[in-house]
């Protein structure tokens, strides 16, 4: 992949600064989901910077937590990108905190580029459709407007944030000023959002100047934005590579929804159907892996996905009441995560009851079982990490 070309006055700010609790255990606080390869040859972040290549840009700016730099420096090397700055968060403070970073960063100088602001760790298969929102939402974004992206909901999901659509900015109706922000949402008032039609699914993607995000946060959050700017930056040995300053450790953890989003009356939405995924949870991403090795057993069915990075996944799905032989595990570590149903698994001499999102580990040499103990299908996710797996 190239360098990109500085064409444009479009910057794109990479986040980058995840902790990797939700995909447990491949997604851990020393090596976060967005440097995980999940879905291909690529990790996360080297799928947002490739999607990038695809806009006429200038070179992104990466803002990270300071113990990943070298994973970060590594990947971008990979992939043949050389970022315009990266930014070291001496600490995560989510992500409003460290868009204030890259702003206060782009109008070093005066100038004042049209930030468009990536999470590192989502996954998007229609890079095209990206592309056009992007290019749709500039206009708007150069002319005062603080936008975000929307993906219209093919589910009552309650994983997202919503946003309602309010009155159209642009004759076909894509781009409309934003009504009102929600929270995740319980399930039935997702099924409301569903059904009304007028909410779609907020994917943590934004659009704006520099200066007018900073001018927003200096007005509904000027704690966050004092922080940032009291912060100077502390040059590293690193050409490129620059350190908040200890006053952004009293920064309060905010995220740009809540921050501004929820306040501002500059917010316009893009609604585009990229196949968009914010890989936030094992539902999400099964979704998204390429099972293979499918085989049919008298208790249910095994799908394998290929070894990245040192673990092989392993999909298991028990109809009720069935169990797999008792077994032991190898000499690689191994989890079991429940993504559906209900499981009791015997470990040894202790026998648990998992539900969704909960999960266990199967010392080496123990004997283990797993049984559906629900009324519906269980779904389970072994994850085998180590020299064998």
């Amino acid at each position: 992949m190239a360098t990109h070309t500085q064409d444009s006055e479009l910057l794109p700010v990479v986040l980058a600064g995840g902790s990797g609790t939700r995909l447990w255990p491949l997604s851990r606080e020393s090596y976060p989901k967005q440097f995980l390869r999940l879905t291909g040859e690529m990790s996360l972040l080297q799928q947002t910077l490739a999607r990038i290549g695809g806009l006429r840009c200038l070179a992104p700016l990466v803002v990270c937590n300071q113990e990943h730099r070298l994973i970060v420096a590594d990947q971008c090397k990979e992939c043949g990108v050389e970022p315009s700055a990266v930014m070291l968060e001496p600490a995560a403070r989510n992500t409003a905190p460290a868009a204030a970073l890259a702003a206060f960063r782009a109008t070093n100088g005066g100038a004042d580029p049209v930030l468009v602001v990536l999470p590192a760790d989502h996954h998007i298969a229609d890079e095209t459709a990206f592309a056009s929102a992007v290019w749709r939402g500039v206009p708007f974004a150069r002319s005062g407007s603080v936008v975000v992206f929307g993906i219209p909901p093919s589910s009552p999901a309650t994983d997202y944030g919503y946003i309602r659509a309010g009155t159209a900015a642009t004759d076909d109706g894509n781009v409309r000023k934003v009504a009102a922000f929600a929270e995740k949402p319980p399930q039935e008032t997702a099924e409301h959002y569903f059904a009304d039609g007028g909410w779609i699914w907020n994917s943590g993607m934004f659009l704006f100047r520099a200066s007018v995000y900073l001018d927003e946060l200096r007005r509904y959050r000027p704690d966050i934005h004092h922080a940032c700017k009291a912060a100077p930056e502390v040059e590293q040995p690193d050409e490129g590579v620059h350190l908040a300053g200890d006053a952004f450790l009293r920064c309060p953890a905010e995220s740009i929804d809540r921050a501004v989003m929820e306040n501002t009356h500059r917010g316009v939405v893009v609604a585009t159907d990229m196949a968009w995924s914010d890989v936030g949870n094992w539902p999400a991403l099964i979704e998204l892996l390429p099972w293979e090795e499918v085989r049919h057993r008298h208790w249910g069915r095994t799908e394998t996905s290929s070894n990245r990075d040192g673990f092989r996944l392993t999909r298991l799905t028990l109809a009720q009441g069935n169990s797999p032989s008792l077994r032991k595990p190898g000499q690689q570590s191994t989890y079991w995560v429940v993504v559906r149903g209900l499981a009791e698994v015997v470990r040894g001499a202790e026998r648990l009851l998992l539900g969704p999102n909960e999960s266990t580990h199967l010392p080496n040499g123990v004997p283990h079982r797993l049984t559906n103990a629900g009324q519906d299908t269980l779904v389970v996710i072994e994850v085998q990490t180590g020299s064998d797996a």
